[in-house]
Formats: C-alpha cells, sequence, structure tokens
C-alpha cells in the first residue's frame, strides 16, 4: 500500500510538472499559467508542445507586435522546428479576430525533417506568402516598461498557412492550428 502511495505522488508531481513545461513554464513569460494546444498537418505533420504568447505596444509608433513562439513535442510527426511566429497590428490590443487584411504584417517558419524543407508565412511585404488569423478572446492587464505596454496571458487562438517559398523545388504547404489559455 506505501508503494502504491509513492507511485501516485509521483505521477501527480509529473503532471503538475508536465503542465508547467507546457504551458511556458521555463521562466519565458506568455501564457505561465494556462493551456497550449496546437497541430501542424499538410506537408509537415505535428503538434505544439508548448508555447508562450506575449504582446508589446510600442509607444513610438502605435503598432503591436505579438510574439508566437512554438516548441515542437519531441518525435512529433515530420516537424523538426518553428521559428517564432511574429504578428504586427496596429492600434490598441484589444478582443476581436485579425487577418491579414487588418495586420501590418505577419512572419514564421516552420522546418521538415525531410531535407530542411522550409514553409513560410509573409504578409505585408510585398509578395504575400501563406495567410495568418489571430483571434483574442481577452486580453490581459499590460505592465508598462519605460512607455512600451506588455502583455502576458492571452486566452484566444490562431489559424496559419504556410506556403513553400517561390523559388523552392518543392509545392505545398502546412497548417498550424493553436488555441492558447491562461
Amino acid at each position: 500500500m506505501k508503494n502504491t502511495w509513492r507511485i501516485l505522488g509521483a505521477v501527480v508531481a509529473l503532471s503538475l510538472a508536465a503542465c508547467t513545461e507546457e504551458n511556458g513554464g521555463d521562466g519565458g513569460g506568455g501564457n505561465t499559467t494556462g493551456t497550449c494546444t496546437g497541430t501542424f498537418s499538410g506537408a509537415i505533420t505535428g503538434t505544439v508542445r508548448s508555447c508562450t504568447v506575449e504582446a508589446t505596444k510600442f509607444a513610438n509608433n502605435n503598432e503591436v507586435d505579438f510574439t508566437i513562439e512554438l516548441t515542437p513535442a519531441t518525435g512529433s510527426g515530420t516537424l523538426k522546428s518553428v521559428d517564432n511566429l511574429i504578428i504586427t497590428l496596429t492600434g490598441d490590443v484589444k478582443t476581436g479576430t485579425f487577418t491579414g487584411a487588418t495586420m501590418k504584417n505577419a512572419t514564421g517558419s516552420v522546418f521538415s525533417t525531410d531535407a530542411d524543407k522550409q514553409y513560410d508565412v509573409q504578409l505585408g511585404f510585398g509578395g504575400d506568402i501563406g495567410t495568418a488569423s489571430l483571434t483574442l478572446d481577452s486580453v490581459p492587464s499590460p505592465t508598462n516598461t519605460g512607455g512600451n505596454l506588455n502583455y502576458q496571458g492571452f486566452n484566444g487562438s490562431t489559424q496559419v498557412k504556410f506556403d513553400a517559398p517561390p523559388t523552392a523545388d518543392y509545392t505545398g504547404s502546412v497548417n498550424l492550428s493553436l488555441t492558447f489559455k491562461r
């Protein structure tokens, strides 16, 4: 009976540790008290192990940069790595759905285990590649850092379609569906 309680205690401790890691608990900020669920499909498949979602509203240019940092689950499909997804909006941080038409720009890349094939989203720089949408269901209170406002702990989702670069000798696209909750 004593061993059963020890095993149960170890399972609970490991579950809590997994939740902390899954929620950006490495000290990197973002959705540190919530969850993140994401999948990649198409030319690259895989799942998201953890993510952080942060935003900074810059005082000098009325722009808001959202940084979505994703960590792939180990051994998950054909997903090798992910560059940060950066989405820039103008105006205030508010709830709603923002698409390529209402974004200033969006950039990011995913890489395959298949010969390091790269798929990109690049919006707002001319010659758009891929598509993106960001939905914010709630906005946390910001902290002021020298005039800039920093936000952490969003509830929302993003949908991104990464395409093969126009100069690549391969074609295809990768779809990301991501939900984050604080």
